[in-house]
Parts: C-alpha cells; sequence; structure tokens
C-alpha cells in the first residue's frame, strides 16, 4: 500500500482540528501536523526525496504571511503539491492562492471530508507528476480527447470571438459542437450568440451525479449543430466548481463530438482544473509588448503549478496593421511556433458588437489564415474537417441557420 505523507502547517487553534482528522483517515494518508514554521520545513527538507506529495497551509499563519509562505514551499519544494485553507473564501483571496502556487483552497470551517477530498484529489496529480519526471515523460493526464480550451494572459485578446469561429467552422463540418462558458465574470458568450440562456452551468453542477437529465437539457441550441453552455455571471461563485470542473467537461464530452471551453481572463483555481481537463489549449495573445510580456507571465504560471504547455496551440490576433510578428512572438516567448489570426476588420467588429457572430463567421471563413489556423487545431485533435469548398457547396444545398 503506498503512503501518501500529508505535511501540514497550523497554528494552535487549528492544530486540534489536523489531528482529529488524522485518527479517522484512512491508512494511506499520513498527516505530520506541525505548529512551527521552522519545524515544518525541516520536516519537508527531511522528507524531499521521500513520499511527501502534499502539503497543507493553515489560515492561521504568524511567522511568515500565509501566501508567501506558498511560494516558499513551491519554490523550495517544487515537486509538492500545495493546499492552503483561506480566511476568507471570497474570489480575490482564491486568485491570490492560485497566483502563489496553490493548487486547491479549502475554506476555514472545513471538514474532514472536505480536507480528505482535496488531499486525494490533488495526490492523484502529484504522483502522477513526479513518476512522469522520473522517467522524462511529460504529465499524464486523464482528459478526453476532445476538450479545447480558449485561454489569454489578458482581456480583449479574442478568446470568446475565436471560440465562436471555431464553433461554427466545427459544426459545418458535421460535428456536434458544446461551447461550454466558464467566465463567470461576464459570461460573454451570451453577447455573442445573442441568446439568453434559461438555464446555467450552476444547473448541470446541482445535478452531476445525477444521469437521470442528459447534459444538453442544460444548453441552449445557437446554432445548428452547436449548443450553449452558460454560466451566471458570479465570479464569488467559482469555487462551488472547484474539484467538479474536470467532471462537468467529461458530463458534456460525453454527448457531443467537440467541446470548446471559452475560461474568460479572471484567473482563479478553476483555471487549472479547466487546462488538465483540456485535450488542446489555444493560447491567444495580441503583437503588442505588453500583451507579450503577459503571455510569459501565464507561462511562467503554469510551470508553477505544474501544468505542462506542451499542448498550448498559440494564435497571434492581428488587431491591428502594426506589431510584433509571429516570429517576434515565438522568440519573445521561447515557442517554436505561432500561427497568425488576420480576420479582423470594422465590418467584421460591427457585426460582433451586434450580437451576429454568424455574420461575423462569414467573414473570417474567407480568410486563408482563419482556415490554416483551423486546421492546425483540427490536426492536433485528431479531427476530419470538410473542405472549404466541400461546406459551400453543401450549404447551398441546406438551411444551415441560425436557431432562434
Amino acid at each position: 500500500m503506498s503512503i501518501c505523507t500529508v505535511c501540514v502547517s497550523a497554528q494552535e487553534q487549528e492544530r486540534a482540528a489536523f489531528l482529529a482528522a488524522q485518527k479517522v483517515f484512512p491508512q494511506e494518508i499520513n498527516l505530520r501536523v506541525h505548529g512551527h514554521v521552522d519545524d515544518f520545513f525541516t520536516d519537508l527538507e527531511q522528507l524531499k526525496s521521500s513520499d511527501t506529495h502534499v502539503v497543507v497551509i493553515g489560515a492561521h499563519i504568524e511567522e511568515l504571511a500565509q501566501l508567501n509562505l506558498v511560494d516558499a514551499v513551491r519554490t523550495a519544494f517544487p515537486h509538492v503539491t500545495v493546499i492552503v485553507v483561506l480566511p476568507t473564501r471570497d474570489s480575490d483571496m482564491v486568485n491570490r492562492a492560485m497566483l502563489a502556487g496553490a493548487s486547491a483552497a479549502l475554506a476555514i470551517d472545513w471538514s474532514d471530508k472536505d480536507l480528505l477530498s482535496a488531499i486525494r484529489r490533488v495526490t492523484k496529480a502529484a504522483k502522477g507528476t513526479q513518476q512522469n519526471k522520473a522517467e522524462g515523460k511529460p504529465k499524464a493526464k486523464s482528459v478526453q480527447k476532445n476538450i479545447l480550451s480558449f485561454v489569454s494572459a489578458k482581456g480583449g485578446s479574442g478568446k470568446s470571438t475565436f471560440c465562436a469561429l471555431c464553433a461554427y467552422r466545427f459544426a459545418q463540418s458535421g460535428l456536434s459542437v458544446a461551447v461550454v462558458d466558464f467566465d463567470l465574470q461576464f459570461g460573454d458568450m451570451r453577447f455573442v450568440f445573442n441568446v439568453e440562456p434559461t438555464k446555467t452551468l450552476f444547473d448541470l453542477l446541482g445535478c452531476l451525479d445525477s444521469p437521470a437529465l442528459p447534459a444538453q437539457h442544460f444548453g441552449m441550441s445557437v446554432a445548428e449543430n452547436i449548443m450553449l453552455f452558460s454560466p451566471e455571471q458570479a465570479p464569488e461563485k467559482a469555487e462551488l466548481f472547484y474539484g467538479k470542473a474536470a467532471a462537468l467537461l467529461q458530463r458534456v464530452a460525453d454527448e457531443f463530438d467537440v467541446v470548446l471551453v471559452n475560461t474568460g481572463s479572471f484567473w482563479t483555481l478553476l483555471h487549472i482544473e479547466l487546462l488538465e481537463a483540456s485535450s488542446q489549449v489555444v493560447c491567444l495573445t495580441e503583437q503588442g509588448i505588453i500583451s507579450s510580456r503577459a503571455t510569459q507571465s501565464l507561462i511562467a504560471l503554469c510551470a508553477k503549478l505544474n501544468l505542462p504547455t506542451s499542448q498550448f496551440i498559440y494564435v497571434v490576433n492581428k488587431l491591428e496593421a502594426y506589431g510584433l510578428s509571429a516570429n517576434d512572438i515565438c522568440e519573445a516567448l521561447s515557442i517554436r511556433a505561432a500561427s497568425s489570426l488576420d480576420i479582423f476588420s470594422r465590418e467584421f467588429s460591427m457585426l460582433m458588437d451586434a450580437g451576429n457572430a454568424l455574420g461575423a463567421y462569414a467573414i473570417a471563413e474567407k480568410r486563408d489564415s482563419f482556415e490554416a489556423v483551423i486546421r492546425v487545431i483540427a490536426q492536433k485533435m485528431g479531427l476530419q474537417l470538410n473542405s472549404v469548398q466541400a461546406m459551400q457547396a453543401s450549404m447551398k444545398k441546406s438551411s444551415w441557420r441560425w436557431f432562434k
């Protein structure tokens, strides 16, 4: 039986709860609770080369600021996964914990069940990372082959727009497409498709363990072969998805050929789960130096969180007639390849602003750069797409249309 050692740093008011949990935990979980940061680090150093996979940092840390301790642990022991107990679970605190390097967060009133669930959830990933590093392999992931996420390091880079365009392109090839909008801050996709969904991702989350209703029951058809799963505009509720996002995407993926995930620009711990559940990730950046530097920080953050970027497909969104080239971006980011997307025009922007994404798609599909990027994505995902000529001929014979 493999033993997982969990080192805990907690002050007196929390130590009793952790010690009590230790008594009821299964034998494979070995909790080592420390009341002083120095003892905590000494124990970590002694166990550095053994089977320590998880660190839990309590909410009450006096010797060192809590999030500084998270960062110190991840820097000194990169093989360790960190769970942090937050004094408050507002979205800002969770976001800062993620940036510091935490992989999971618990509320201060956690239960034994909450702690055990968090440990088991992060331990599997941590052990997999250690084993694969020892064997020289990339991090193993349990993912669906058909989940594509869209990310960027700053807002306004075109995630929602490009996500919608990809949905139309895949749908016109006869694939059933689910667009899952995890932008809990703005929920852009409902504006892009010009719809007002009556059910939300939160409704699907509430029925996640019930097989009675299919996932499609909680979506809205926005075009032929395209269904939108939309959130509430409630970033403060992001914590409700923690530990469940992958299962939700799995539920949706079981019913569709392709799942496109709009992540939004408000980075939280939720992004970690979405990226880990994705088979490929489109990383959009703009031509400017600020966007390039922000993308550098995004890549560094992924490395800090043990998230491999090998499945990233880098796309330079040419919003202006000037700026850095794709080659410049590759050099700045130390990546091998990036595709250029040159589809924006005044007419295109006006159509998108009016909620006419299909009209905007009619412009985009005529651009060689758009089809080139689509082909790169399709090849990476193993998707068979119809040629542009075949689709145009098919559309003349069919009524490919908006659902209203």
